[in-house]
């Protein structure tokens, strides 16, 4: 792994992300002046266009400024989605009301939310809860009925399309790398990223996978895993050991949790 501060002084490191707002290359080299020394960019957002014109503009600014600075390319995962609700949305779900969880990304009728989750049906079983728009509104799983999932209404609110869905009590079997991380990744590799930061990591392979792949396109990228799982909080000592740095990311991990764990 590159280090970009080797024989700098500063243990600390201050991390800036970057997006539409903040991404000109003025704001870049003012916010290195201001100490910034890891740019994160975030692909959940933007596309390969957006992110190659960010990372051109942070090393002409880095050169600018004199400063060694170091780009941190965060890795959507498998996060999971509400999709597109029957006429638009919002879907009103008032509390005891019976709903249809399915996969994909459009749903049916009022009564049923698409889920981007694949093997839906194959993952959820009866007694666990769903989670909706970080952590406002939860669903309990009565039973499965075909390619549906029967819920509950827990707790209610006002759902919007492609919220959030959280599933703290049930052990995922999906890949930690999807389809558009390895094509974000070698897009990455490609243009010379210091650090890959991966997202809703489990155990320790997901880890060691993603630094076999960094390792077979030809780069020395440190890894950063995402603690953002119940899974990885009790594996954190293993997950630590194969990683070069973890982020705790409170947004989902606390939806998971609680934010008072």
């Amino acid at each position: 792994m590159r280090d970009p501060w080797e024989g700098g002084r500063r243990a600390t490191r201050i991390v800036a992300t970057l997006g539409p707002a903040s991404a000109e290359e003025e704001t870049i080299r003012a916010l290195i002046r201001a100490g910034v020394d890891v740019f994160r960019c975030n692909f959940s957002h933007g596309d390969h266009a957006f992110h190659g014109r960010t990372f051109e503009r942070i090393r002409r600014a880095a050169r600018t400024e004199g400063k060694p600075v170091a780009i941190l390319q965060d890795l959507q995962g498998p996060k999971i989605r509400v999709g597109d609700l029957p006429g638009g949305g919002p879907m009103e779900l008032a509390e005891g009301r019976e709903v249809f969880l399915v996969e994909g990304l459009r749903g049916g009728d009022e009564r049923t939310i698409p889920v981007t989750l694949p093997g839906l049906v194959k993952e959820l079983r009866e007694g666990e809860r769903v989670l909706l728009a970080d952590g406002t509104m939860a669903l309990v799983v009565l039973s499965i009925e075909g390619d549906r999932v029967r819920c509950r209404v827990e707790q209610g609110g006002l759902l919007l399309p492609h919220k959030g869905v959280n599933l703290p009590g049930t052990r995922l079997s999906l890949p930690c790398l999807t389809s558009k991380d390895l094509e974000d990744l070698a897009f990455g590799l490609e243009r010379g990223v210091d650090y890959v930061a991966l997202s809703f990591v489990r155990k320790p392979e997901d880890m060691l996978d993603l630094r076999e792949r960094i390792r077979k396109a030809g780069s020395n990228a440190g890894t950063v895993a995402k603690i953002e799982r119940p899974e990885a909080v009790r594996a954190s000592e293993e997950i630590l050991d194969a990683s070069d740095a973890v982020m705790v990311a409170r947004g989902d991990l606390g939806v998971e949790l609680g934010a008072e764990r």
